[in-house]
């Protein structure tokens, strides 16, 4: 990596890519790649720009200004396919006898394209570029030693805020680039690790907040509002127990009643409006209660490549679906401009960078010029009302419209978990399946159950028969997706 690259002193043809002559960029995109690269030299660093903002097209600017090859590094494979679709979308081949899909390489787990001579830019993942490999799986014929053998004139980092994880550090090793460019719409890690990325890749080069592309009318005016959820007595109660795990409670305070209640409340309220809405959840378990009871597909870490691009398709263009459920897969590098309600069940914590991506969901502007509506769901006298309170005041600080209010259990027969009934049988559900123990203790405590002959006992898993006791043997990586397991 050079601190500045001289691309006009190259001496070999440049990539037959250029921008489409009917692309109209905003002016802080043409901001955006002036700072990058002016009188035929390109600078290393990093462009922030929120979500809606029009990252992608920067990016792809700053390839063409360039003109060399370029590869360009994502999160998902889903992202992959949409910059693939933004190429598209912006560009166009010098040559009448190329087409696009002439000169782009995606190279993920889920689609690898077949080389070419003409081939310039790459489109590959994170994951892709950091997984472990053997000798014999870096043979001749693997594509990623092909992509780590090519000489790039531009590395594009998208989502560039994951770069200081340990392992995607790597990335910047392994890919030959005379000049790196990062993009992100948060430039924020709760480890503060992002400060790092100057080392690794190079200043700031342009930044534009929220607020002031909302001024320029660029991205819609979103209005957040926090609704504290009642939380039910009887979670409440297990919640408190001294011994109930930390990771007990995260689950109860996700799965709380009321919480599902106002969720399904809220999208039933505005899939009437006919709003496109976006659920959110980082508990898995709360995740599928909700969409038990809204009857819409979901996308979590396990759903298969192409399923995900059906779901996300179907959202954005059909009218049949008006809503789909997602976990934190969906936090970055998904685009649905149509989307203009997002309710969130759960989230990581105080996260802020977390809380800006979801709200950057919806913030591509819309038609009519309506405002989005980004609900955040946060359960009662838990944990979750102080992590709450920290991201609504970095949301405030942002120039975001704020407000806050209470919701209390609803006994409507035509909402979930309306009779004591159902909320006991959930949470019993939520104790067999999640207090989880070690078999020796449990036969410890449950010996001790027999030899005091107690007639009652409060804590009603332990009186299961040997039956009901299932030992589950397998690499942690395989248990640790199980969305019914909680590891304390």
């Amino acid at each position: 990596i050079t601190e500045n690259y001289a691309f006009h002193e190259e001496h070999t043809e440049g990539i037959p890519l250029k921008l489409q002559s009917s692309v109209e960029p905003r002016p802080y995109q043409q901001e955006a790649w002036r700072k990058f690269a002016h009188s035929g030299s390109a600078t290393s660093g990093l462009v922030v720009l929120p979500c809606g903002a029009g990252k992608s097209l920067v990016g792809i600017g700053a390839i063409c200004r360039v003109g060399r090859p370029a590869i360009v590094v994502c999160p998902s494979s889903v992202s992959v396919e949409q910059w693939k679709d933004q190429f598209l979308q912006y560009t166009v081949p010098k040559s009448d006898n190329l087409t696009i899909d002439d000169l782009i390489f995606r190279c993920t787990s889920k689609s690898k394209d077949r080389f070419r001579a003409s081939t310039c830019i790459v489109l590959t993942t994170y994951a892709m570029l950091t997984v472990s490999r053997s000798p014999e799986q870096l043979g001749k014929k693997n594509p990623i030693a092909w992509v780590t053998a090519r000489r790039f004139g531009l590395l594009v980092f998208d989502e560039v805020h994951q770069l200081p994880a340990q392992t995607f550090q790597k990335c910047i090793s392994r890919i030959p680039a005379k000049c790196v460019l990062g993009l992100t719409a948060t430039l924020l890690r709760e480890d503060n690790k992002c400060k790092t990325l100057s080392a690794l890749i190079g200043p700031k080069l342009f930044e534009a907040t929220w607020w002031d592309l909302y001024k320029g009318n660029y991205v819609a005016q979103a209005v957040c509002r926090t609704i504290l959820c009642e939380t039910h007595q009887s979670f409440i109660r297990e919640y408190s127990r001294p011994d109930t795990p930390a990771a007990m409670r995260i689950a109860l305070a996700a799965t709380n009643p009321v919480k599902i209640q106002k969720c399904v409340k809220l999208a039933r309220y505005h899939l009437q409006r006919g709003d496109k809405v976006l659920v959110f959840s980082d508990s898995l378990h709360a995740l599928k209660i909700a969409q038990a009871h809204l009857h819409a597909p979901m996308i979590i870490g396990t759903t298969s490549h192409d399923e995900r691009m059906r779901i996300l398709f179907e959202f954005q263009f059909s009218q049949s679906c008006g809503i789909v459920l997602l976990s934190r897969v969906g936090d970055t590098s998904i685009n649905l401009p149509a989307a203009s309600v997002l309710i969130q069940i759960s989230s990581q914590g105080g996260s802020r960078r977390q809380e800006m991506q979801r709200i950057g969901r919806l913030l591509r502007p819309k038609q009519d010029g309506s405002k989005v509506q980004f609900y955040s769901l946060v359960s009662r006298w838990t944990h979750e009302e102080k992590f709450a309170s920290k991201r609504r005041n970095f949301l405030v600080q942002q120039g975001y419209s704020c407000e806050l209010e209470s919701v209390e259990a609803s006994h409507d027969g035509d909402l979930p978990f309306s009779s004591e009934k159902d909320v006991l049988d959930m949470l019993a559900r939520l104790i067999t399946k999640w207090r989880v123990i070690s078999l020796e203790e449990f036969l410890e405590r449950k010996q001790l159950l027999v030899t005091e002959s107690e007639q009652h006992c409060d804590e009603d898993w332990l009186c299961a028969d040997a039956d009901g006791i299932s030992v589950r043997q397998g690499l942690l990586k395989d248990l640790s997706t199980d969305a019914d397991l909680i590891f304390a």
